[in-house]
């Protein structure tokens, strides 16, 4: 009853833990898929020469203070596009990583999972061969007893025989 409770909750924790990975291993996907759009949002209006700059503010300087204002913000965005890209790509490999461990923890739940239900097989056979060998053991008591018996009136009759005085 110990091992089948035991069972039981093994595999009710097994099963659990495996949809717990599978859930993670969906949300990692999704926040990839996530990641490649906005790569492939960001190479593309590095492509198409799209600036997102910031509105420039109008300054004091004159004519002076605009031309710098003009190429500042075209240098500060490709260092921004950079800089982005780079912890893009750092974001990128961290995901990767993450996702490769979650999928050899879910290969290794799933081993688990497997392993418990092989195991439930075995013990479902050991349950079957246990009431056969109790059967059979049941069966040797009673000839066991019944020789006995047989042996013990055997030797009475020689008891009483050789006080009888009749061999």
């Amino acid at each position: 009853m110990a091992v089948e409770r035991d069972l039981a909750t093994t595999v009710k924790n097994c099963t659990a833990s495996l949809q717990e990975l599978r859930d993670e291993v969906v949300a990692w996907e999704k926040k990839q898929r996530a990641f490649e759009r906005q790569v492939r949002a960001a190479e593309s209006a590095c492509k198409s020469g799209v600036a997102a700059t910031p509105p420039q503010r109008e300054g004091d300087g004159g004519s002076s203070n605009a031309t710098e204002a003009g190429n500042e913000p075209a240098e500060s965005f490709f260092d921004a596009a950079k800089r982005k890209t780079l912890l893009l790509g750092k974001e990128h490999r961290q995901l990767q990583a993450t996702n490769k461990a979650l999928k050899k923890r879910l290969e290794a739940s799933m081993s688990d999972y497997r392993s418990v239900r092989e195991l439930k097989h075995a013990y479902r056979d050991l349950e079957v061969r246990k009431a056969e060998v109790a059967r059979v053991n049941e069966k040797l008591r009673a000839a066991n007893r019944w020789m006995k018996q047989c042996t013990w009136e055997g030797d009475e009759r020689a008891v009483v025989d050789s006080d009888g005085g009749v061999a």
